[in-house]
């Protein structure tokens, strides 16, 4: 419904809303083409025009396994995968990397539930790590609502002190991803903590 909507007319005007849906458009049709050139002049205008509206994820969902058949080099193979580990197929996008750097090694290996092992250099990165770390322990007040048998309050409160872990409370952050994993919730766990990382929120 989404892509329908930026995709269903020419844009009207110009600023705002019509921006993204201009650019949109042009990279719809640059990847259609399969062509590494146009896709290559317009995935950074539309990937831009996601993050000033906070779609990103919905837009990489929509685009990622056509991105993936695009053999883009450089700072775009950078981008593309960066916008890949944001889709449902992140964790076979992390078998592939396609610049080396500690960073992109780190959300590899977090892609695949290890950040622990590629050594952490922010606190971030190690409130992650410690977050899905094999001896890291449920959090004493949700242990007491799981064994009560409270498992959507605990999810709700995980909720919670993710938002606040994102906002700078990262032992916050370290305990949700805990009681998301203890639950089952490995795949929200994995992904809340690549989009922490991927996008850039204020």
């Amino acid at each position: 419904q989404l892509l329908c909507l930026y995709t269903e007319r020419l844009p009207a005007s110009s600023g705002g809303i019509w921006e993204r849906d201009a650019a949109l458009q042009r990279f719809e049709t640059a990847l259609n083409t399969n062509s590494v050139d146009a896709v290559t002049k317009t995935l950074p205008a539309v990937w831009q025009a996601m993050g000033d509206a906070r779609i990103e994820v919905a837009f990489a969902d929509l685009f990622s396994e056509k991105i993936a058949q695009i053999p883009l080099t450089g700072n775009s193979a950078e981008l593309a995968w960066h916008i890949r580990l944001l889709s449902p197929t992140y964790e076979s996008t992390a078998q592939s990397i396609p610049v080396d750097s500690r960073r992109n090694r780190f959300l590899s290996a977090l892609a695949q539930g290890k950040p622990n092992q590629v050594a952490a250099t922010t606190a971030l990165e190690q409130a992650i790590g410690d977050g899905f770390a094999a001896d890291s322990l449920l959090p004493k007040d949700m242990q007491i609502l799981l064994d009560g048998g409270q498992l959507g309050e605990a999810i709700l409160r995980s909720m919670q002190m993710f938002e606040q872990g994102a906002t700078g409370n990262l032992s916050d952050l370290s305990a949700a991803l805990i009681t998301f994993r203890a639950v089952g919730l490995e795949d929200t766990a994995r992904r809340a903590a690549l989009q922490l990382m991927l996008l850039e929120r204020t």
